[in-house]
């Protein structure tokens, strides 16, 4: 089944987008893009976070979109009252940024981010990113997406990696279905699918994370490996990695 009717069917209708961002260019091009996009429909815009409250309120989108700049301060205030409104609880957080540092991406996923791009924004990612955040299965406990992003972040290499969305997507699918684990090439499978991109791609963007990974050498990397009875090595193979971290974090969280 294909994107866009998985979505189609799971929501009946377009998946409505609110973009606070300052760019000018941002605001301009993002709606123009979405006219050729059946099932994604921009609902509102603002430029600044002050005016983007009373908005959110009265319009209670699906997904906001947020161009997050300097300082961070004000946003991590916006966001925090965002979460505390009706329909701040409901919606969908994707961010995009220049800065995707360890320690900016860990601030704002506490305030329930659900996934982070690198600017400038290639908007077909974008697109498949708003339909596979807006259509995450209602099934898993509510603070899972956050979870899976924070285990990421802890291994303290940041997000910019294309590597680390693929391992954040592939561990959810894994954490979704339970053991047994689904084989890799279906994971590869729907990744690319996702993604529209190769499984060599994937492939090999998640094998630079992974790579990036061990030379962190963080504590949760250590944890995972204690967990999962892997410890004394500093490697593994994408398929080893991602079952060795589904069962750390199934025996850490209790999942």
């Amino acid at each position: 089944m294909n994107v866009n009717r998985q979505t189609e069917e799971l929501h009946g209708s377009p998946i409505r987008v609110f973009l606070l961002d300052a760019s000018p260019t941002m605001r301009a091009v993002f709606p123009e893009y979405l006219k050729e996009e059946k099932d994604i429909v921009l609902c509102g815009s603002a430029a600044s976070p002050q005016r983007a409250l009373n908005e959110l309120e009265r319009l209670k989108p699906d997904i906001l979109l947020i161009g997050l700049e300097a300082p961070y301060e004000e946003w991590l205030y916006f966001l925090e009252t965002f979460r505390r409104m009706p329909c701040g609880r409901m919606a969908h957080v994707i961010v995009t940024s220049t800065d995707l540092r360890e320690r900016i991406c860990r601030e704002f996923t506490r305030y329930g981010v659900d996934c982070f791009m690198a600017r400038p924004v290639h908007l077909p990612l974008l697109m498949d990113h708003i339909r596979h955040v807006s259509s995450r299965t209602e099934n898993l406990r509510p603070d899972i997406n956050a979870l899976v992003t924070e285990v990421v972040l802890s291994f303290e290499i940041g997000m910019k990696l294309l590597g680390c969305t693929y391992i954040a997507d592939a561990l959810l699918i894994l954490l979704m279905q339970g053991k047994p684990y689904p084989r890799m090439e279906e994971i590869y499978r729907i990744l690319t699918e996702r993604y529209d991109t190769t499984e060599s791609c994937v492939e090999s963007a998640m094998r630079k994370a992974i790579k990036r990974i061990f030379q962190q050498n963080s504590a949760m990397l250590q944890e995972m490996l204690h967990l999962s009875h892997i410890e004394g090595t500093n490697h593994l193979a994408n398929a080893d990695f991602l079952f060795m971290l589904a069962a750390g974090v199934q025996i850490k969280y209790r999942l």
